[in-house]
């Protein structure tokens, strides 16, 4: 059987279509996929929230993989799960109290998860005013072999306007 140009144009389009289709929704299994990774993230999000609440940079590390990293605003790459825990630790003695993540969306490719959010982090430094920072997130979540995801990756910056 012969196939005219037109039909294998045709066919290559429609299979370039599904292929595309398959990558933005996650590879196979689209929609379930996606959804179970958010909800992995949003899990760990508000795991993220309550250390912060209640002061604990030992249990904000354990969300990042032991080669982690994390790019603050104005900042130097800080590599490490140790290092991430000095961070989040000087945050907190800094006066960080709050802070909410809402995820907005999520993709998968292999066992990675891209996360991009937004936040509203609540400081409040012992002596001063309380003040709020809002802003955005990309993470890279890396799904562990025994199903728990972990940070690897990540970046945020503020919506606000600096302050002088």
């Amino acid at each position: 059987m012969k196939f005219s140009k037109f039909t294998k144009l045709t066919s290559f389009f429609i299979l370039g279509a599904v292929a595309a289709k398959s990558l933005l929704s996650g590879q196979k299994g689209g929609a379930a996929k996606i959804d179970a990774a958010r909800r992995a993230v949003e899990a760990a999000n508000m795991r993220f929230r309550e250390a912060v609440r209640l002061g604990k940079a030992g249990d904000i590390a354990a969300l990042y993989a032991e080669d982690a990293s994390i790019l603050p605003p104005q900042q130097d790459i800080i590599n490490g799960r140790k290092n991430i825990e000095a961070f989040w630790r000087a945050g907190l003695e800094g006066g960080i109290r709050d802070a909410v993540l809402t995820t907005t969306e999520v993709g998968i490719t292999g066992n990675r998860i891209r996360e991009i959010g937004t936040y509203a982090v609540k400081i409040w430094p012992e002596g001063q005013a309380a003040r709020e920072d809002k802003g955005k997130y990309l993470v890279i979540w890396r799904k562990e072999p025994d199903g728990s995801v972990k940070l690897e990756s990540d970046i945020w910056n503020s919506s606000l306007p600096r302050r002088s």
